[in-house]
């Protein structure tokens, strides 16, 4: 007999996904209708094939259609239990795609027509008004990477004893050790229109699990006896909670670019990790100029406001400059890098983030402080173990800084939350804010 009862399965992504699902309920009554068709959720890591078996499951296409339908409802979402033959290529116009890969006219609006009518007939139960369209999304993913072996090991190992001379017959000792192991699995999702066979939105989520272990062990003798204890502590992640957790995260995504526009869901992350799993303008990498930029708006809008004319755009541009100057350069100088660093091209920013969708926006970055002739701003770590990433919140992890050491600042992310840095060996990468505070302004660091 099982010892445990069963329990709802958890994830660091539930209360997020809880809290999204209480507000698109507040908001059903403004909230789109969409339709959701969910393929199979594929092991790319493994040749397709019937009897090519991968250490992955299978079912990721239950777990995705369950976690939208757990936090949706009918009348705003409606989950497909079984793919439409009309999205699907049959080598038949008549039953499936056209050779241009889309389904035809006649077969589109009748399948639409049904379920506009169910997500109506469900509103009007619910005292709601009725929407007049319905539009079908397409989720299309795969696992595309599982590490084999740990792609990084860390171990350490202490012990000490005593020993008794040829008099003496007493004996004594100890040994402490801990080890980890981690390993990374991707997912990747694409959002289909059907309709036109086209990617509206793509995304890719990577995820890294450890394999802890701390082992201990004392031993003491006295003549003829002795006394023995040990300790051994594992905890090991596996791969399967891992695609539990990447498929949770990416109904995340899913729902915050669907109402993003309808319904406000910063309340319901609580850590910029589950931010960055949304919609990417809430992670957009931005720099001193950008901010500034706000505060010098409302300067330049009165004066360009009276002449709606194109003409007078060119003219009302020269004369907010000069006005919102003086109001930009004290909040550049205050904020976490130099205003020398505002060309920056979009490249740097696209290697840093991960980020190149058609739907992300793109924030400039000046050249690499490294090679720039004026001062740059720095600032120094506060604690021990602090990790630099390639990416912001769950890029692959560079180095650990220590306390005490200096780094110069490039940019921060629009929430502030992060911080894209170098250090003394110019090595790039992105740091949390909190654990920075600055030191000043000093000149560039140089070979």
């Amino acid at each position: 007999m099982v010892e445990d009862y069963p329990v709802k399965t958890q994830t660091q992504m539930s209360g997020a996904l809880q809290c999204m699902g209480g507000k698109l309920r507040n908001n059903s009554a403004n909230n789109p209708a969409y339709v959701f068709l969910v393929r199979d959720v594929i092991d790319g890591t493994v040749k397709e094939g019937m009897y090519n078996e991968g250490p992955l499951a299978d079912a990721g296409k239950v777990q995705l259609s369950s976690i939208l339908s757990a936090h949706t409802m009918p009348s705003y979402a409606v989950i497909a239990d079984t793919f439409p033959m009309i999205f699907s290529s049959l080598g038949n116009e008549v039953l499936g795609l056209n050779r241009y890969g889309m389904p035809t006219d006649s077969n589109i609006n009748n399948y639409l027509s049904k379920l506009l009518a169910y997500v109506n007939l469900s509103r009007q139960q619910s005292g709601l008004p009725q929407v007049s369209r319905i539009m079908p999304l397409v989720i299309d993913g795969a696992f595309t990477r599982l590490d084999a072996a740990p792609t990084v090991s860390r171990g350490y190992g202490h012990n000490g004893g005593y020993r008794g001379g040829d008099t003496e017959e007493r004996s004594s000792a100890i040994d402490f050790g801990k080890s980890i192991s981690e390993r990374a699995i991707t997912l990747v999702l694409n959002i289909v229109d059907p309709r036109f066979n086209t990617i509206v939105g793509t995304e890719s989520f990577n995820l890294t699990f450890y394999n802890n272990s701390k082992t201990a062990r004392f031993r003491v003798g006295i003549s003829d006896l002795y006394y023995g204890f040990s300790n051994t502590d594992v905890v090991a992640e596996s791969v399967h909670a891992a695609q539990q957790a990447l498929l949770d995260a990416a109904a995340v995504w899913i729902l915050d670019n669907a109402y993003k526009n309808n319904v406000a869901f910063e309340d319901c992350f609580s850590s910029p990790e589950e931010a960055a799993l949304g919609a990417d303008v809430r992670t957009k990498p931005t720099t001193p100029q950008s901010k500034a930029a706000p505060e010098a708006a409302p300067e330049a809008a009165p004066e360009a406001a009276p002449e709606a004319a194109p003409e007078a755009a060119p003219e009302a541009a020269p004369e907010a400059a000069p006005e919102a100057a003086p109001e930009a350069a004290p909040e550049a100088a205050n904020s976490d890098a130099d205003d020398s660093h505002a060309d920056r091209v979009d490249s740097e920013v696209a290697a840093a983030t991960g980020k190149n969708n058609d739907i992300s926006e793109k924030t400039d970055v000046t050249e690499s402080p490294a090679d720039a002739e004026l001062p740059v701003n720095v600032k120094v770590v506060t604690t021990d173990s602090v990790k630099m990433r390639a990416e912001a919140v769950t890029g692959n992890l560079i180095k650990f800084f220590e306390a005490g050491e200096h780094v110069a600042l490039i940019g921060v992310s629009k929430n502030g939350d992060w911080s894209l840095v170098y250090d003394s060996e110019k090595q790039e990468g992105w740091v949390a804010s909190k654990y920075l505070k600055p030191l000043g302004v000093i000149p560039p660091i140089n070979n």
